[in-house]
């Protein structure tokens, strides 16, 4: 027995296996380079994809507007290439040897060409057929209804097409793609997920599950709370088949009722099917644990995040503190350029000059991004509350805090620090309010 294992443990780690192995790892290295028309940029970021959480994982420099990442190994999957966090394209990654990719305007995703990568080629070809399709779609929902012919028709030519993309490129991570974009027609419970693939990690490196179960919750849920629940139980229980995507789902579908304003549905998922120790990939579990507890903190009974800034009058402010000395504190996410903010400006004027008074205090956190905008707005609607200015929009540190994803919102606190409610509107505060000033 004791020679068997000296010569197990001579294959294993023999010079000669280790260059074999070496050598195997060599086949499934990809290098990726591209170039540039325009622009005069320094560097070229790489980011893996779970879901729609951004990683970076490799850069470049630009050098003669040219650019190279070096040959690696990366699990199949959606990447993200490009300058910045906002200005970038996706990218397959999967056994190609090499995906060389144009960038011929300032925004990246403009005029972009693939010049090696038979899969990104027939990707960056197939995308503007899909969203012309699923517009007509939703334009023929909108005037005719959901029994139209015209809706029928054309998802049948969405079918087909992908069916066409994903024969034009078999076992490649496009077939993964397409498969799982298609619908088996007509839409039915019952074969909803029939042409999908619990098992396959590689479904958490890009958005389609994503997309897929809010089609089946928008479907199947008839918009109540038991048919949410039961959609909730129906995908959960298919992607018991793996670990790590049964977490995934899980992440997904917390933030997407989240976004949606359903508080109910996220306690749901926390109580029933947040585990208490990872059962799958690291990361995801990582990523569903922090995203659970931030999600706890903005719902409603319990304390949303503290912060502190600066306001228009160059003056701290902590919220926490602040809202200790009021009856409720509002805080509400804005922006100039928020035609929604805009509109109710008048009303938001005449909430704060009528609660001011009776310890209602109102705080505005703005998303703009150009001050001058910011003050400029400031003073043409009279908003002479405390103010503060976020400098980021979308990605101003206060807002990814709260999760704001719409403006404007509001975020109603009690002298405890406790949220009371989360509204879209003034007016929805103001009934709030009522009986309780």
């Amino acid at each position: 027995m004791r020679n068997w294992i000296l010569i197990l443990s001579w294959l294993v780690y023999s010079p000669l296996n280790a260059s074999a192995l070496a050598d195997h790892n060599a086949k499934d290295r990809t290098t990726i380079k591209g170039s540039f028309t325009v622009g005069n940029y320094k560097s070229v970021k790489l980011w893996s994809t779970l879901g729609k959480v951004m990683e970076i994982v490799d850069s470049a420099k630009v050098v003669n507007n040219q650019f190279e990442f070096k040959a690696r190994f990366f699990k199949q999957g959606m990447y993200l290439v490009g300058v910045t966090e906002n200005n970038h394209v996706p990218i397959i990654l999967d056994n190609e040897k090499v995906v060389e990719l144009q960038f011929n305007n300032v925004k990246l995703e403009n005029n972009l060409k693939y010049l090696q990568s038979a899969q990104n080629i027939a990707w960056t070809t197939y995308m503007p057929k899909e969203i012309k399709i699923n517009n007509a779609i939703r334009g023929a929902h909108k005037k005719e209804g959901n029994d139209s012919t015209i809706i029928k028709t054309k998802e049948l030519e969405l079918v087909k097409l992908r069916d066409s993309i994903a024969n034009a490129n078999p076992q490649s991570y496009l077939y993964k793609l397409m498969k799982w974009k298609s619908d088996v027609l007509p839409l039915r419970k019952s074969t909803f997920w029939s042409n999908f693939d619990f098992t396959d990690t590689s479904i958490t490196r890009c958005t389609i599950l994503n997309d897929r179960i809010q089609r089946y919750m928008r479907k199947f849920s008839k918009g109540e709370n038991s048919g949410y629940i039961q959609c909730i139980e129906d995908v959960l229980t298919k992607a018991q088949a793996n670990d790590v995507v049964y977490e995934f789902a899980v992440y997904q579908m917390l933030n997407g009722f989240f976004e949606s304003g359903m508080d109910n549905m996220c306690a749901y998922l926390i109580d029933q099917h947040l585990n208490g120790e990872s059962c799958g990939e690291d990361d995801i579990h990582k990523l569903l644990t922090k995203t659970a507890s931030s999600i706890q903190q903005l719902t409603v009974g319990h304390q949303p995040p503290n912060f502190t800034a600066l306001t228009q009058k160059n003056e701290s402010f902590d919220m926490r503190k602040h809202a200790a000395k009021q009856k409720y504190t509002i805080i509400m996410f804005w922006s100039s350029w928020c035609e929604h903010c805009k509109a109710a400006a008048p009303e938001i004027k005449a909430f704060h000059e009528k609660y001011n008074s009776q310890k209602v205090s109102l705080v505005g956190y703005s998303l703009d991004n150009v001050k001058d905008n910011w003050d400029k707005a400031l003073t043409e609607r009279g908003f002479n509350f405390i103010n503060i200015y976020g400098g980021k929009q979308w990605e101003s540190p206060v807002s990814k805090l709260y999760k704001v994803n719409k403006t404007p919102m509001f975020f109603v606190i009690d002298t405890s620090g406790t949220l009371q409610l989360k509204a879209k509107s003034i007016q929805e505060v103001e009934t709030f309010l009522k009986g309780k000033i």
